[in-house]
């Protein structure tokens, strides 16, 4: 064979085998094109597959969270009560150091509360129903009540439910408790409040001691100025305690031990504040001047010489001491209006009304003299009943068998008719008063120059003194004029 036909025969084969190459690349490519399309259809079902997976576990991470949140609110919850028991331990310890039973305690404590209770009731009684009592004075009487009433309901919810401690009172108040009953959080209000009201009570109190020590003072009587000096002490002792109590209800930052000496500190200043209280009051009670010794140790034959002549803004009696050595009949004037002063209530049965006036000192003839008034709930105006319109009201004025005084009554009927009023309507009735010992237009002392009924009230205005005459007397009547009243029995004859 030549060498021209090898050559030939090389060359065909590499021909060929171009063809084949050609072949296999174009498979290639097609079998990269699959292989491609394979891999992108392979990454959507693993992105199939991740997503559905990652669906699953949230879920079983949410429903775990939920768990988690379940089981610390019962952790919160049992540590909420293990506080409660530790308080309520922590108290029984410090009875226990005093050697004494929490039956014995809780039977004192009881007493104490209903002790104090009774007599803040007689307080507020006496001072609302004091007409020379100031405003201040009564607002002291209402917060001292309010305070004793607050803190024996208090003291009745934590023996039937307990009541929170003050770290517990200050999550509530901050809404971080969201772990308990709307019970509880009633129950921290309660305390919180309680201890509020506690505060202010003591405040309000404390400066009307100070007060009326001032005016003790003043008027020269050394030891009312003590017993109301002591009362302050007690009731700035009162206000230290309940401002400790206060600042472990607000501050979040106080430690476990700060709350716990704070409380311990408090707890010993309001027994220490109510100790000092009780002797205060004792001193008041055995050093408290009734008008008629007011004027007697104020008076020219007085033995007080810290006290004679001196004014004393408590008592109406001796109130223009100072004018009594220059001017006797301001003395006798003061007397006969404190002995002999007429008083007036008024009292209703069903539907029938009685004015009742209880003069001790009064002439046969023209012995006292009354006038009515009247206004609307809420009206300045005030409108004169006049004495015709009386006696449609009323067959007049009636002595009592004893004389010790004169009764007026009429019925609700006549009054509504009388004055027009309209159904449910609500009026302030005022009457004014003026005896008259030796009748009317005479003088009470021959020798006065002023003295000619009973009361002669002598005030202190500014610089100088205002002198009333007569007593005034003020009643609301409510709700009157209803479709529906009691039947109307005539006024007794």
């Amino acid at each position: 064979m030549g060498g021209g036909q090898i050559v030939q025969q090389q060359l065909d084969h590499i021909l060929s085998l171009d063809g084949t190459l050609g072949e296999i690349e174009k498979t290639l490519e097609r079998q990269k094109i699959k292989a491609e399309f394979a891999q992108k259809r392979l990454q959507q079902k693993v992105l199939v597959l991740d997503a559905s997976k990652l669906e699953k576990l949230k879920f079983e991470i949410g429903g775990m969270d939920d768990e988690y949140f379940k089981l610390d609110g019962k952790i919160d919850g049992k540590s909420w009560e293990l506080d409660s028991i530790k308080k309520e331990v922590d108290s029984l310890e410090r009875l226990s150091k005093f050697s004494v039973k929490p039956r014995t305690y809780n039977i004192a404590l009881n007493g104490a509360l209903s002790f104090v209770a009774a007599l803040e009731a007689i307080n507020l009684f006496d001072t609302m129903k004091n007409a020379n009592a100031s405003g201040l004075t009564k607002a002291s009487a209402i917060l001292d009540f309010a305070d004793i009433m607050i803190n024996i309901g208090a003291n009745v919810v934590e023996k039937k439910a307990g009541l929170p401690t003050p770290k517990q009172v200050n999550a509530i108040l901050k809404n971080s408790a969201s772990y308990v009953s709307g019970m509880v959080v009633l129950r921290g209000v309660l305390v919180f409040t309680a201890n509020a009201i506690s505060l202010l009570a003591a405040v309000v109190s404390a400066y009307v001691a100070f007060k009326d020590a001032m005016l003790e003072k003043k008027s020269g009587d050394t030891a009312l100025y003590y017993a109301n000096m002591t009362m302050m002490v007690g009731f700035l002792s009162l206000t230290a305690s309940a401002s400790l109590v206060a600042a472990t209800h607000l501050i979040s930052a106080l430690s476990v031990g700060a709350v716990a000496t704070f409380g311990a500190i408090a707890s010993a200043l309001g027994l220490l504040g109510l100790l000092i209280i009780l002797i205060g009051a004792g001193l008041l009670l055995i050093f408290h001047e009734s008008e008629i010794e007011a004027w007697l140790n104020a008076c020219s034959w007085s033995k007080k010489r810290q006290q004679k002549y001196k004014d004393d803004s408590n008592k109406s009696s001796a109130v223009r001491a100072s004018t009594w050595q220059h001017k006797m009949e301001n003395a006798l004037i003061d007397f006969y209006s404190m002995l002999y002063s007429p008083a007036i209530n008024i009292q209703r049965f069903l539907s029938v009304f009685k004015v009742q006036v209880s003069a001790p000192l009064t002439n046969e003839l023209e012995g006292f003299s009354a006038r009515f008034y009247w206004s609307k709930e809420g009206d300045d105006k005030i409108q004169e009943i006049n004495h015709h319109q009386l006696a449609k009201l009323s067959s007049g004025w009636k002595l009592y068998p004893n004389r010790t005084g004169y009764y007026f009554e009429f019925t609700e009927g006549k009054l509504c008719e009388l004055l027009n009023l309209e159904v449910g309507s609500s009026i302030e009735l005022i009457i004014e008063v003026e005896s008259y010992p030796n009748g009317k237009g005479k003088k009470v002392i021959e020798s006065a120059t002023e003295l000619y009924s009973l009361p002669t009230v002598v005030t202190k205005k500014d610089d100088g003194y205002l002198i009333t005459k007569g007593v005034r007397y003020i009643k609301e009547l409510s709700r009157l004029n209803q479709k529906f009243r009691f039947p109307e029995r005539p006024p007794i004859k």
